[in-house]
């Protein structure tokens, strides 16, 4: 948290919250929260629908569908900021909690989108894709916001052909 004094973390399909005294408290249901992040503003934007998009392993950086949820903390309100038919990964608050950036291929590659988000955790106003041919896997921000890193995942494959020689076992 902004104040660093308290962590969410998920477990399952479920949100927690957990105290500098160490208490812990359900905080909000979102199935497979991932890559959650914490605003300036009390607000937490995670991931939901694929938490192995990060996760190394045989299913790393796979296709599937996911959503950008805003929790709000006060009172674990969650409201859904992207679209669901795309994959939507890797959010990020702008300095001031005003901006939520992410990466989403709903227009093909994936390219960096920015979306206003109300104090109350909605969506604000128009969608704004940022790039285009991007392709970024991930991405962070500068602590002023005014620099962004992005990596690209590069995946190769190698195809090789042998003779048959149909008369030898």
């Amino acid at each position: 948290s902004p104040d660093e004094r308290r962590i969410v973390f998920s477990i399952a399909d479920t949100l927690f919250m957990r105290e500098a005294d160490g208490s812990v408290r359900s905080l909000a249901r979102v199935s497979g929260a991932a890559a959650c992040v914490w605003s300036a503003r009390d607000l937490v934007a995670c991931t939901s629908g694929n938490p192995w998009y990060m996760t190394p392993g045989s299913i790393f950086n796979n296709q599937s569908t996911t959503t950008i949820f805003v929790i709000r903390v006060r009172d674990g309100t969650v409201q859904s900021v992207s679209d669901s038919t795309s994959g939507n990964h890797m959010p990020q608050w702008s300095a001031d909690g005003q901006w939520l950036y992410y990466l989403s291929d709903r227009n093909g590659a994936r390219d960096l989108y920015a979306q206003r988000i109300a104090d109350d955790g909605t969506a604000r106003g128009a969608l704004a894709r940022l790039t285009t041919g991007l392709d970024a896997h991930s991405f962070s921000l500068t602590a002023d916001g005014r620099r962004v890193a992005y990596a690209l995942l590069t995946e190769t494959a190698n195809v090789w052909s042998l003779p048959v020689d149909g008369a030898a076992a």
